[in-house]
C-alpha cells in the first residue's frame, strides 16, 4: 500500500546517505558543504537532559546536523520502524526487524508541587478526592506518566484531574515551580529543586521508574556507529544503570 512505498522511500533515502558517507562522502572533519542530516527521534526528557551533551562532540567532529523528532518515550520507535529516522530512544526493549537495540539507563520521575501548592490542594494528602481538583500539567495529550504514577499511589485506572497541557520542557517545570500546577518531573531536572525546598513530593513512596533503550538500524555504518556510540556512552554516564 502507498503507506508502505512512502516508508520504503524513507528508508531508501537514509540509506543512501549512509552508503555515501561509506564511500567517503561523510568523514571526520567534514566541512561545512558536506553537513550530513542525522534524523533521530528522543523523548523530551532526555532531550532536555542529557541528550545534547552526549552528541555535542560527534557534531562538532564529524560535521553533521541532526533532524531531530520530539516524541513520547513510547512511541518514538514508530518513527524509527516507519523509517522516517536512523535511530530512537525509547522504552521498547526488543528491537524491530532491522534494528538493534543498546541498553542507555533509566529516568526517575516523582509528582511534585511547589509546598504552598501542596498544602492549598493535596492538604489531606495525595487522595483521588483531591487529585480531581487540583490542576495537573501535562506535556500533551500522548504523555502518560501521570496515569502510570496515580495508578500506583492510588491503585485507581482513573482519575481524571483537570490538566493544562504544555508541550516544552521549561515551560513545563515553570508551570510547577510558579505554582500553577503540580506535575512529574524527572530526577535530573528536580533534585536541587527538591533539595532547597522550592518543590515537594506529593507520592514520596511511588517514584516511577523509566528504563531507555536506543534502537538504530543495523546497518554497517561509521557515521552509525559513531552517533551510537556517544549517545550509548554519554548516557550511561549520567543515567542510573539499573
Amino acid at each position: 500500500d502507498l503507506h508502505r512505498v512512502d516508508r520504503r522511500q524513507r528508508q531508501m533515502c537514509i540509506r543512501d546517505s549512509l552508503e555515501s558517507e561509506l564511500a567517503g562522502a561523510i568523514v571526520p572533519g567534514a566541512s561545512e558543504e558536506a553537513f550530513a542530516s542525522v534524523p533521530v527521534a528522543v523523548n523530551a526528557d532526555s532531550l532536555s537532559t542529557w541528550f545534547g551533551d552526549s552528541v555535542d562532540a560527534l557534531l562538532r567532529e564529524w560535521g553533521l546536523v541532526l533532524d531531530v523528532r520530539i516524541d513520547d518515550q513510547e512511541l518514538t520507535h514508530h518513527s524509527l520502524r516507519s523509517g522516517e529516522v536512523m535511530g530512537c530512544v525509547s522504552v521498547e526493549s526488543r528491537p524491530a526487524q532491522g534494528c538493534k537495540v543498546e541498553y542507555l539507563g533509566s529516568m526517575d520521575y516523582r509528582l511534585l508541587a511547589t509546598p504552598h501548592f501542596a498544602g492549598e490542594w493535596f492538604g489531606d494528602g495525595l487522595v483521588a478526592a483531591a487529585v480531581r481538583r487540583a490542576p495537573l500539567v501535562v506535556f500533551n495529550r500522548r504523555d502518560r506518566l501521570h496515569d502510570a504514577l496515580f495508578r500506583r499511589a492510588l491503585r485507581r485506572a482513573r482519575v481524571d484531574p483537570p490538566v493544562h497541557y504544555m508541550p516544552a520542557s521549561e515551560p513545563y517545570l515553570s508551570m510547577i515551580t510558579s505554582g500553577i500546577a503540580y506535575g512529574v518531573v524527572p530526577d535530573l531536572q528536580s533534585a536541587e529543586l527538591l533539595d532547597d525546598g522550592q518543590l515537594v513530593d506529593l507520592a514520596p513512596e511511588h517514584a516511577l521508574r523509566v528504563e531507555l533503550y536506543w534502537h538504530r538500524w543495523n546497518l554497517r555504518s561509521h557515521l552509525l556507529d559513531a552517533l551510537s556510540a556517544a549517545i550509548v556512552d554519554g548516557a550511561r554516564e549520567i543515567l542510573p544503570q539499573s
